[in-house]
């Protein structure tokens, strides 16, 4: 059986995280064939805490925060993707 899996990238809030891991817990729960992998920028130290959440089929990964963009500035839509870029190199499987 061909397995299926699904990057989860949270807003760095906690009313986010919460969020995503509840809705990757309904989706894992409905299909056994889906994997989830969440990510998570640590903007504060509650961060790591939260994210402590693997298991066979849920997986989590922290990645450092940077100082080049202010963490507030992440909401605002047209810097979310040069936000999340500067965390390429972080991400397992990138060779940058």
């Amino acid at each position: 059986m061909k397995k299926f899996e699904l990057v989860f990238i949270p807003m760095p809030g906690s009313g986010h995280i919460i969020s995503m891991v509840e809705m990757a817990n309904i989706l894992l729960a409905r299909d056994h064939r889906l994997a989830v992998t969440m990510i998570a920028i640590k903007l504060y130290p509650w961060i790591s805490k939260l994210m402590n959440i693997s298991n066979h089929f849920l997986h989590s990964l922290v990645i450092p925060a940077t100082e080049t963009i202010h963490p507030y500035t992440i909401y605002c839509s047209s810097c979310i993707t040069c936000y999340t870029k500067q965390w390429e190199p972080f991400l397992p499987g990138n060779s940058s």
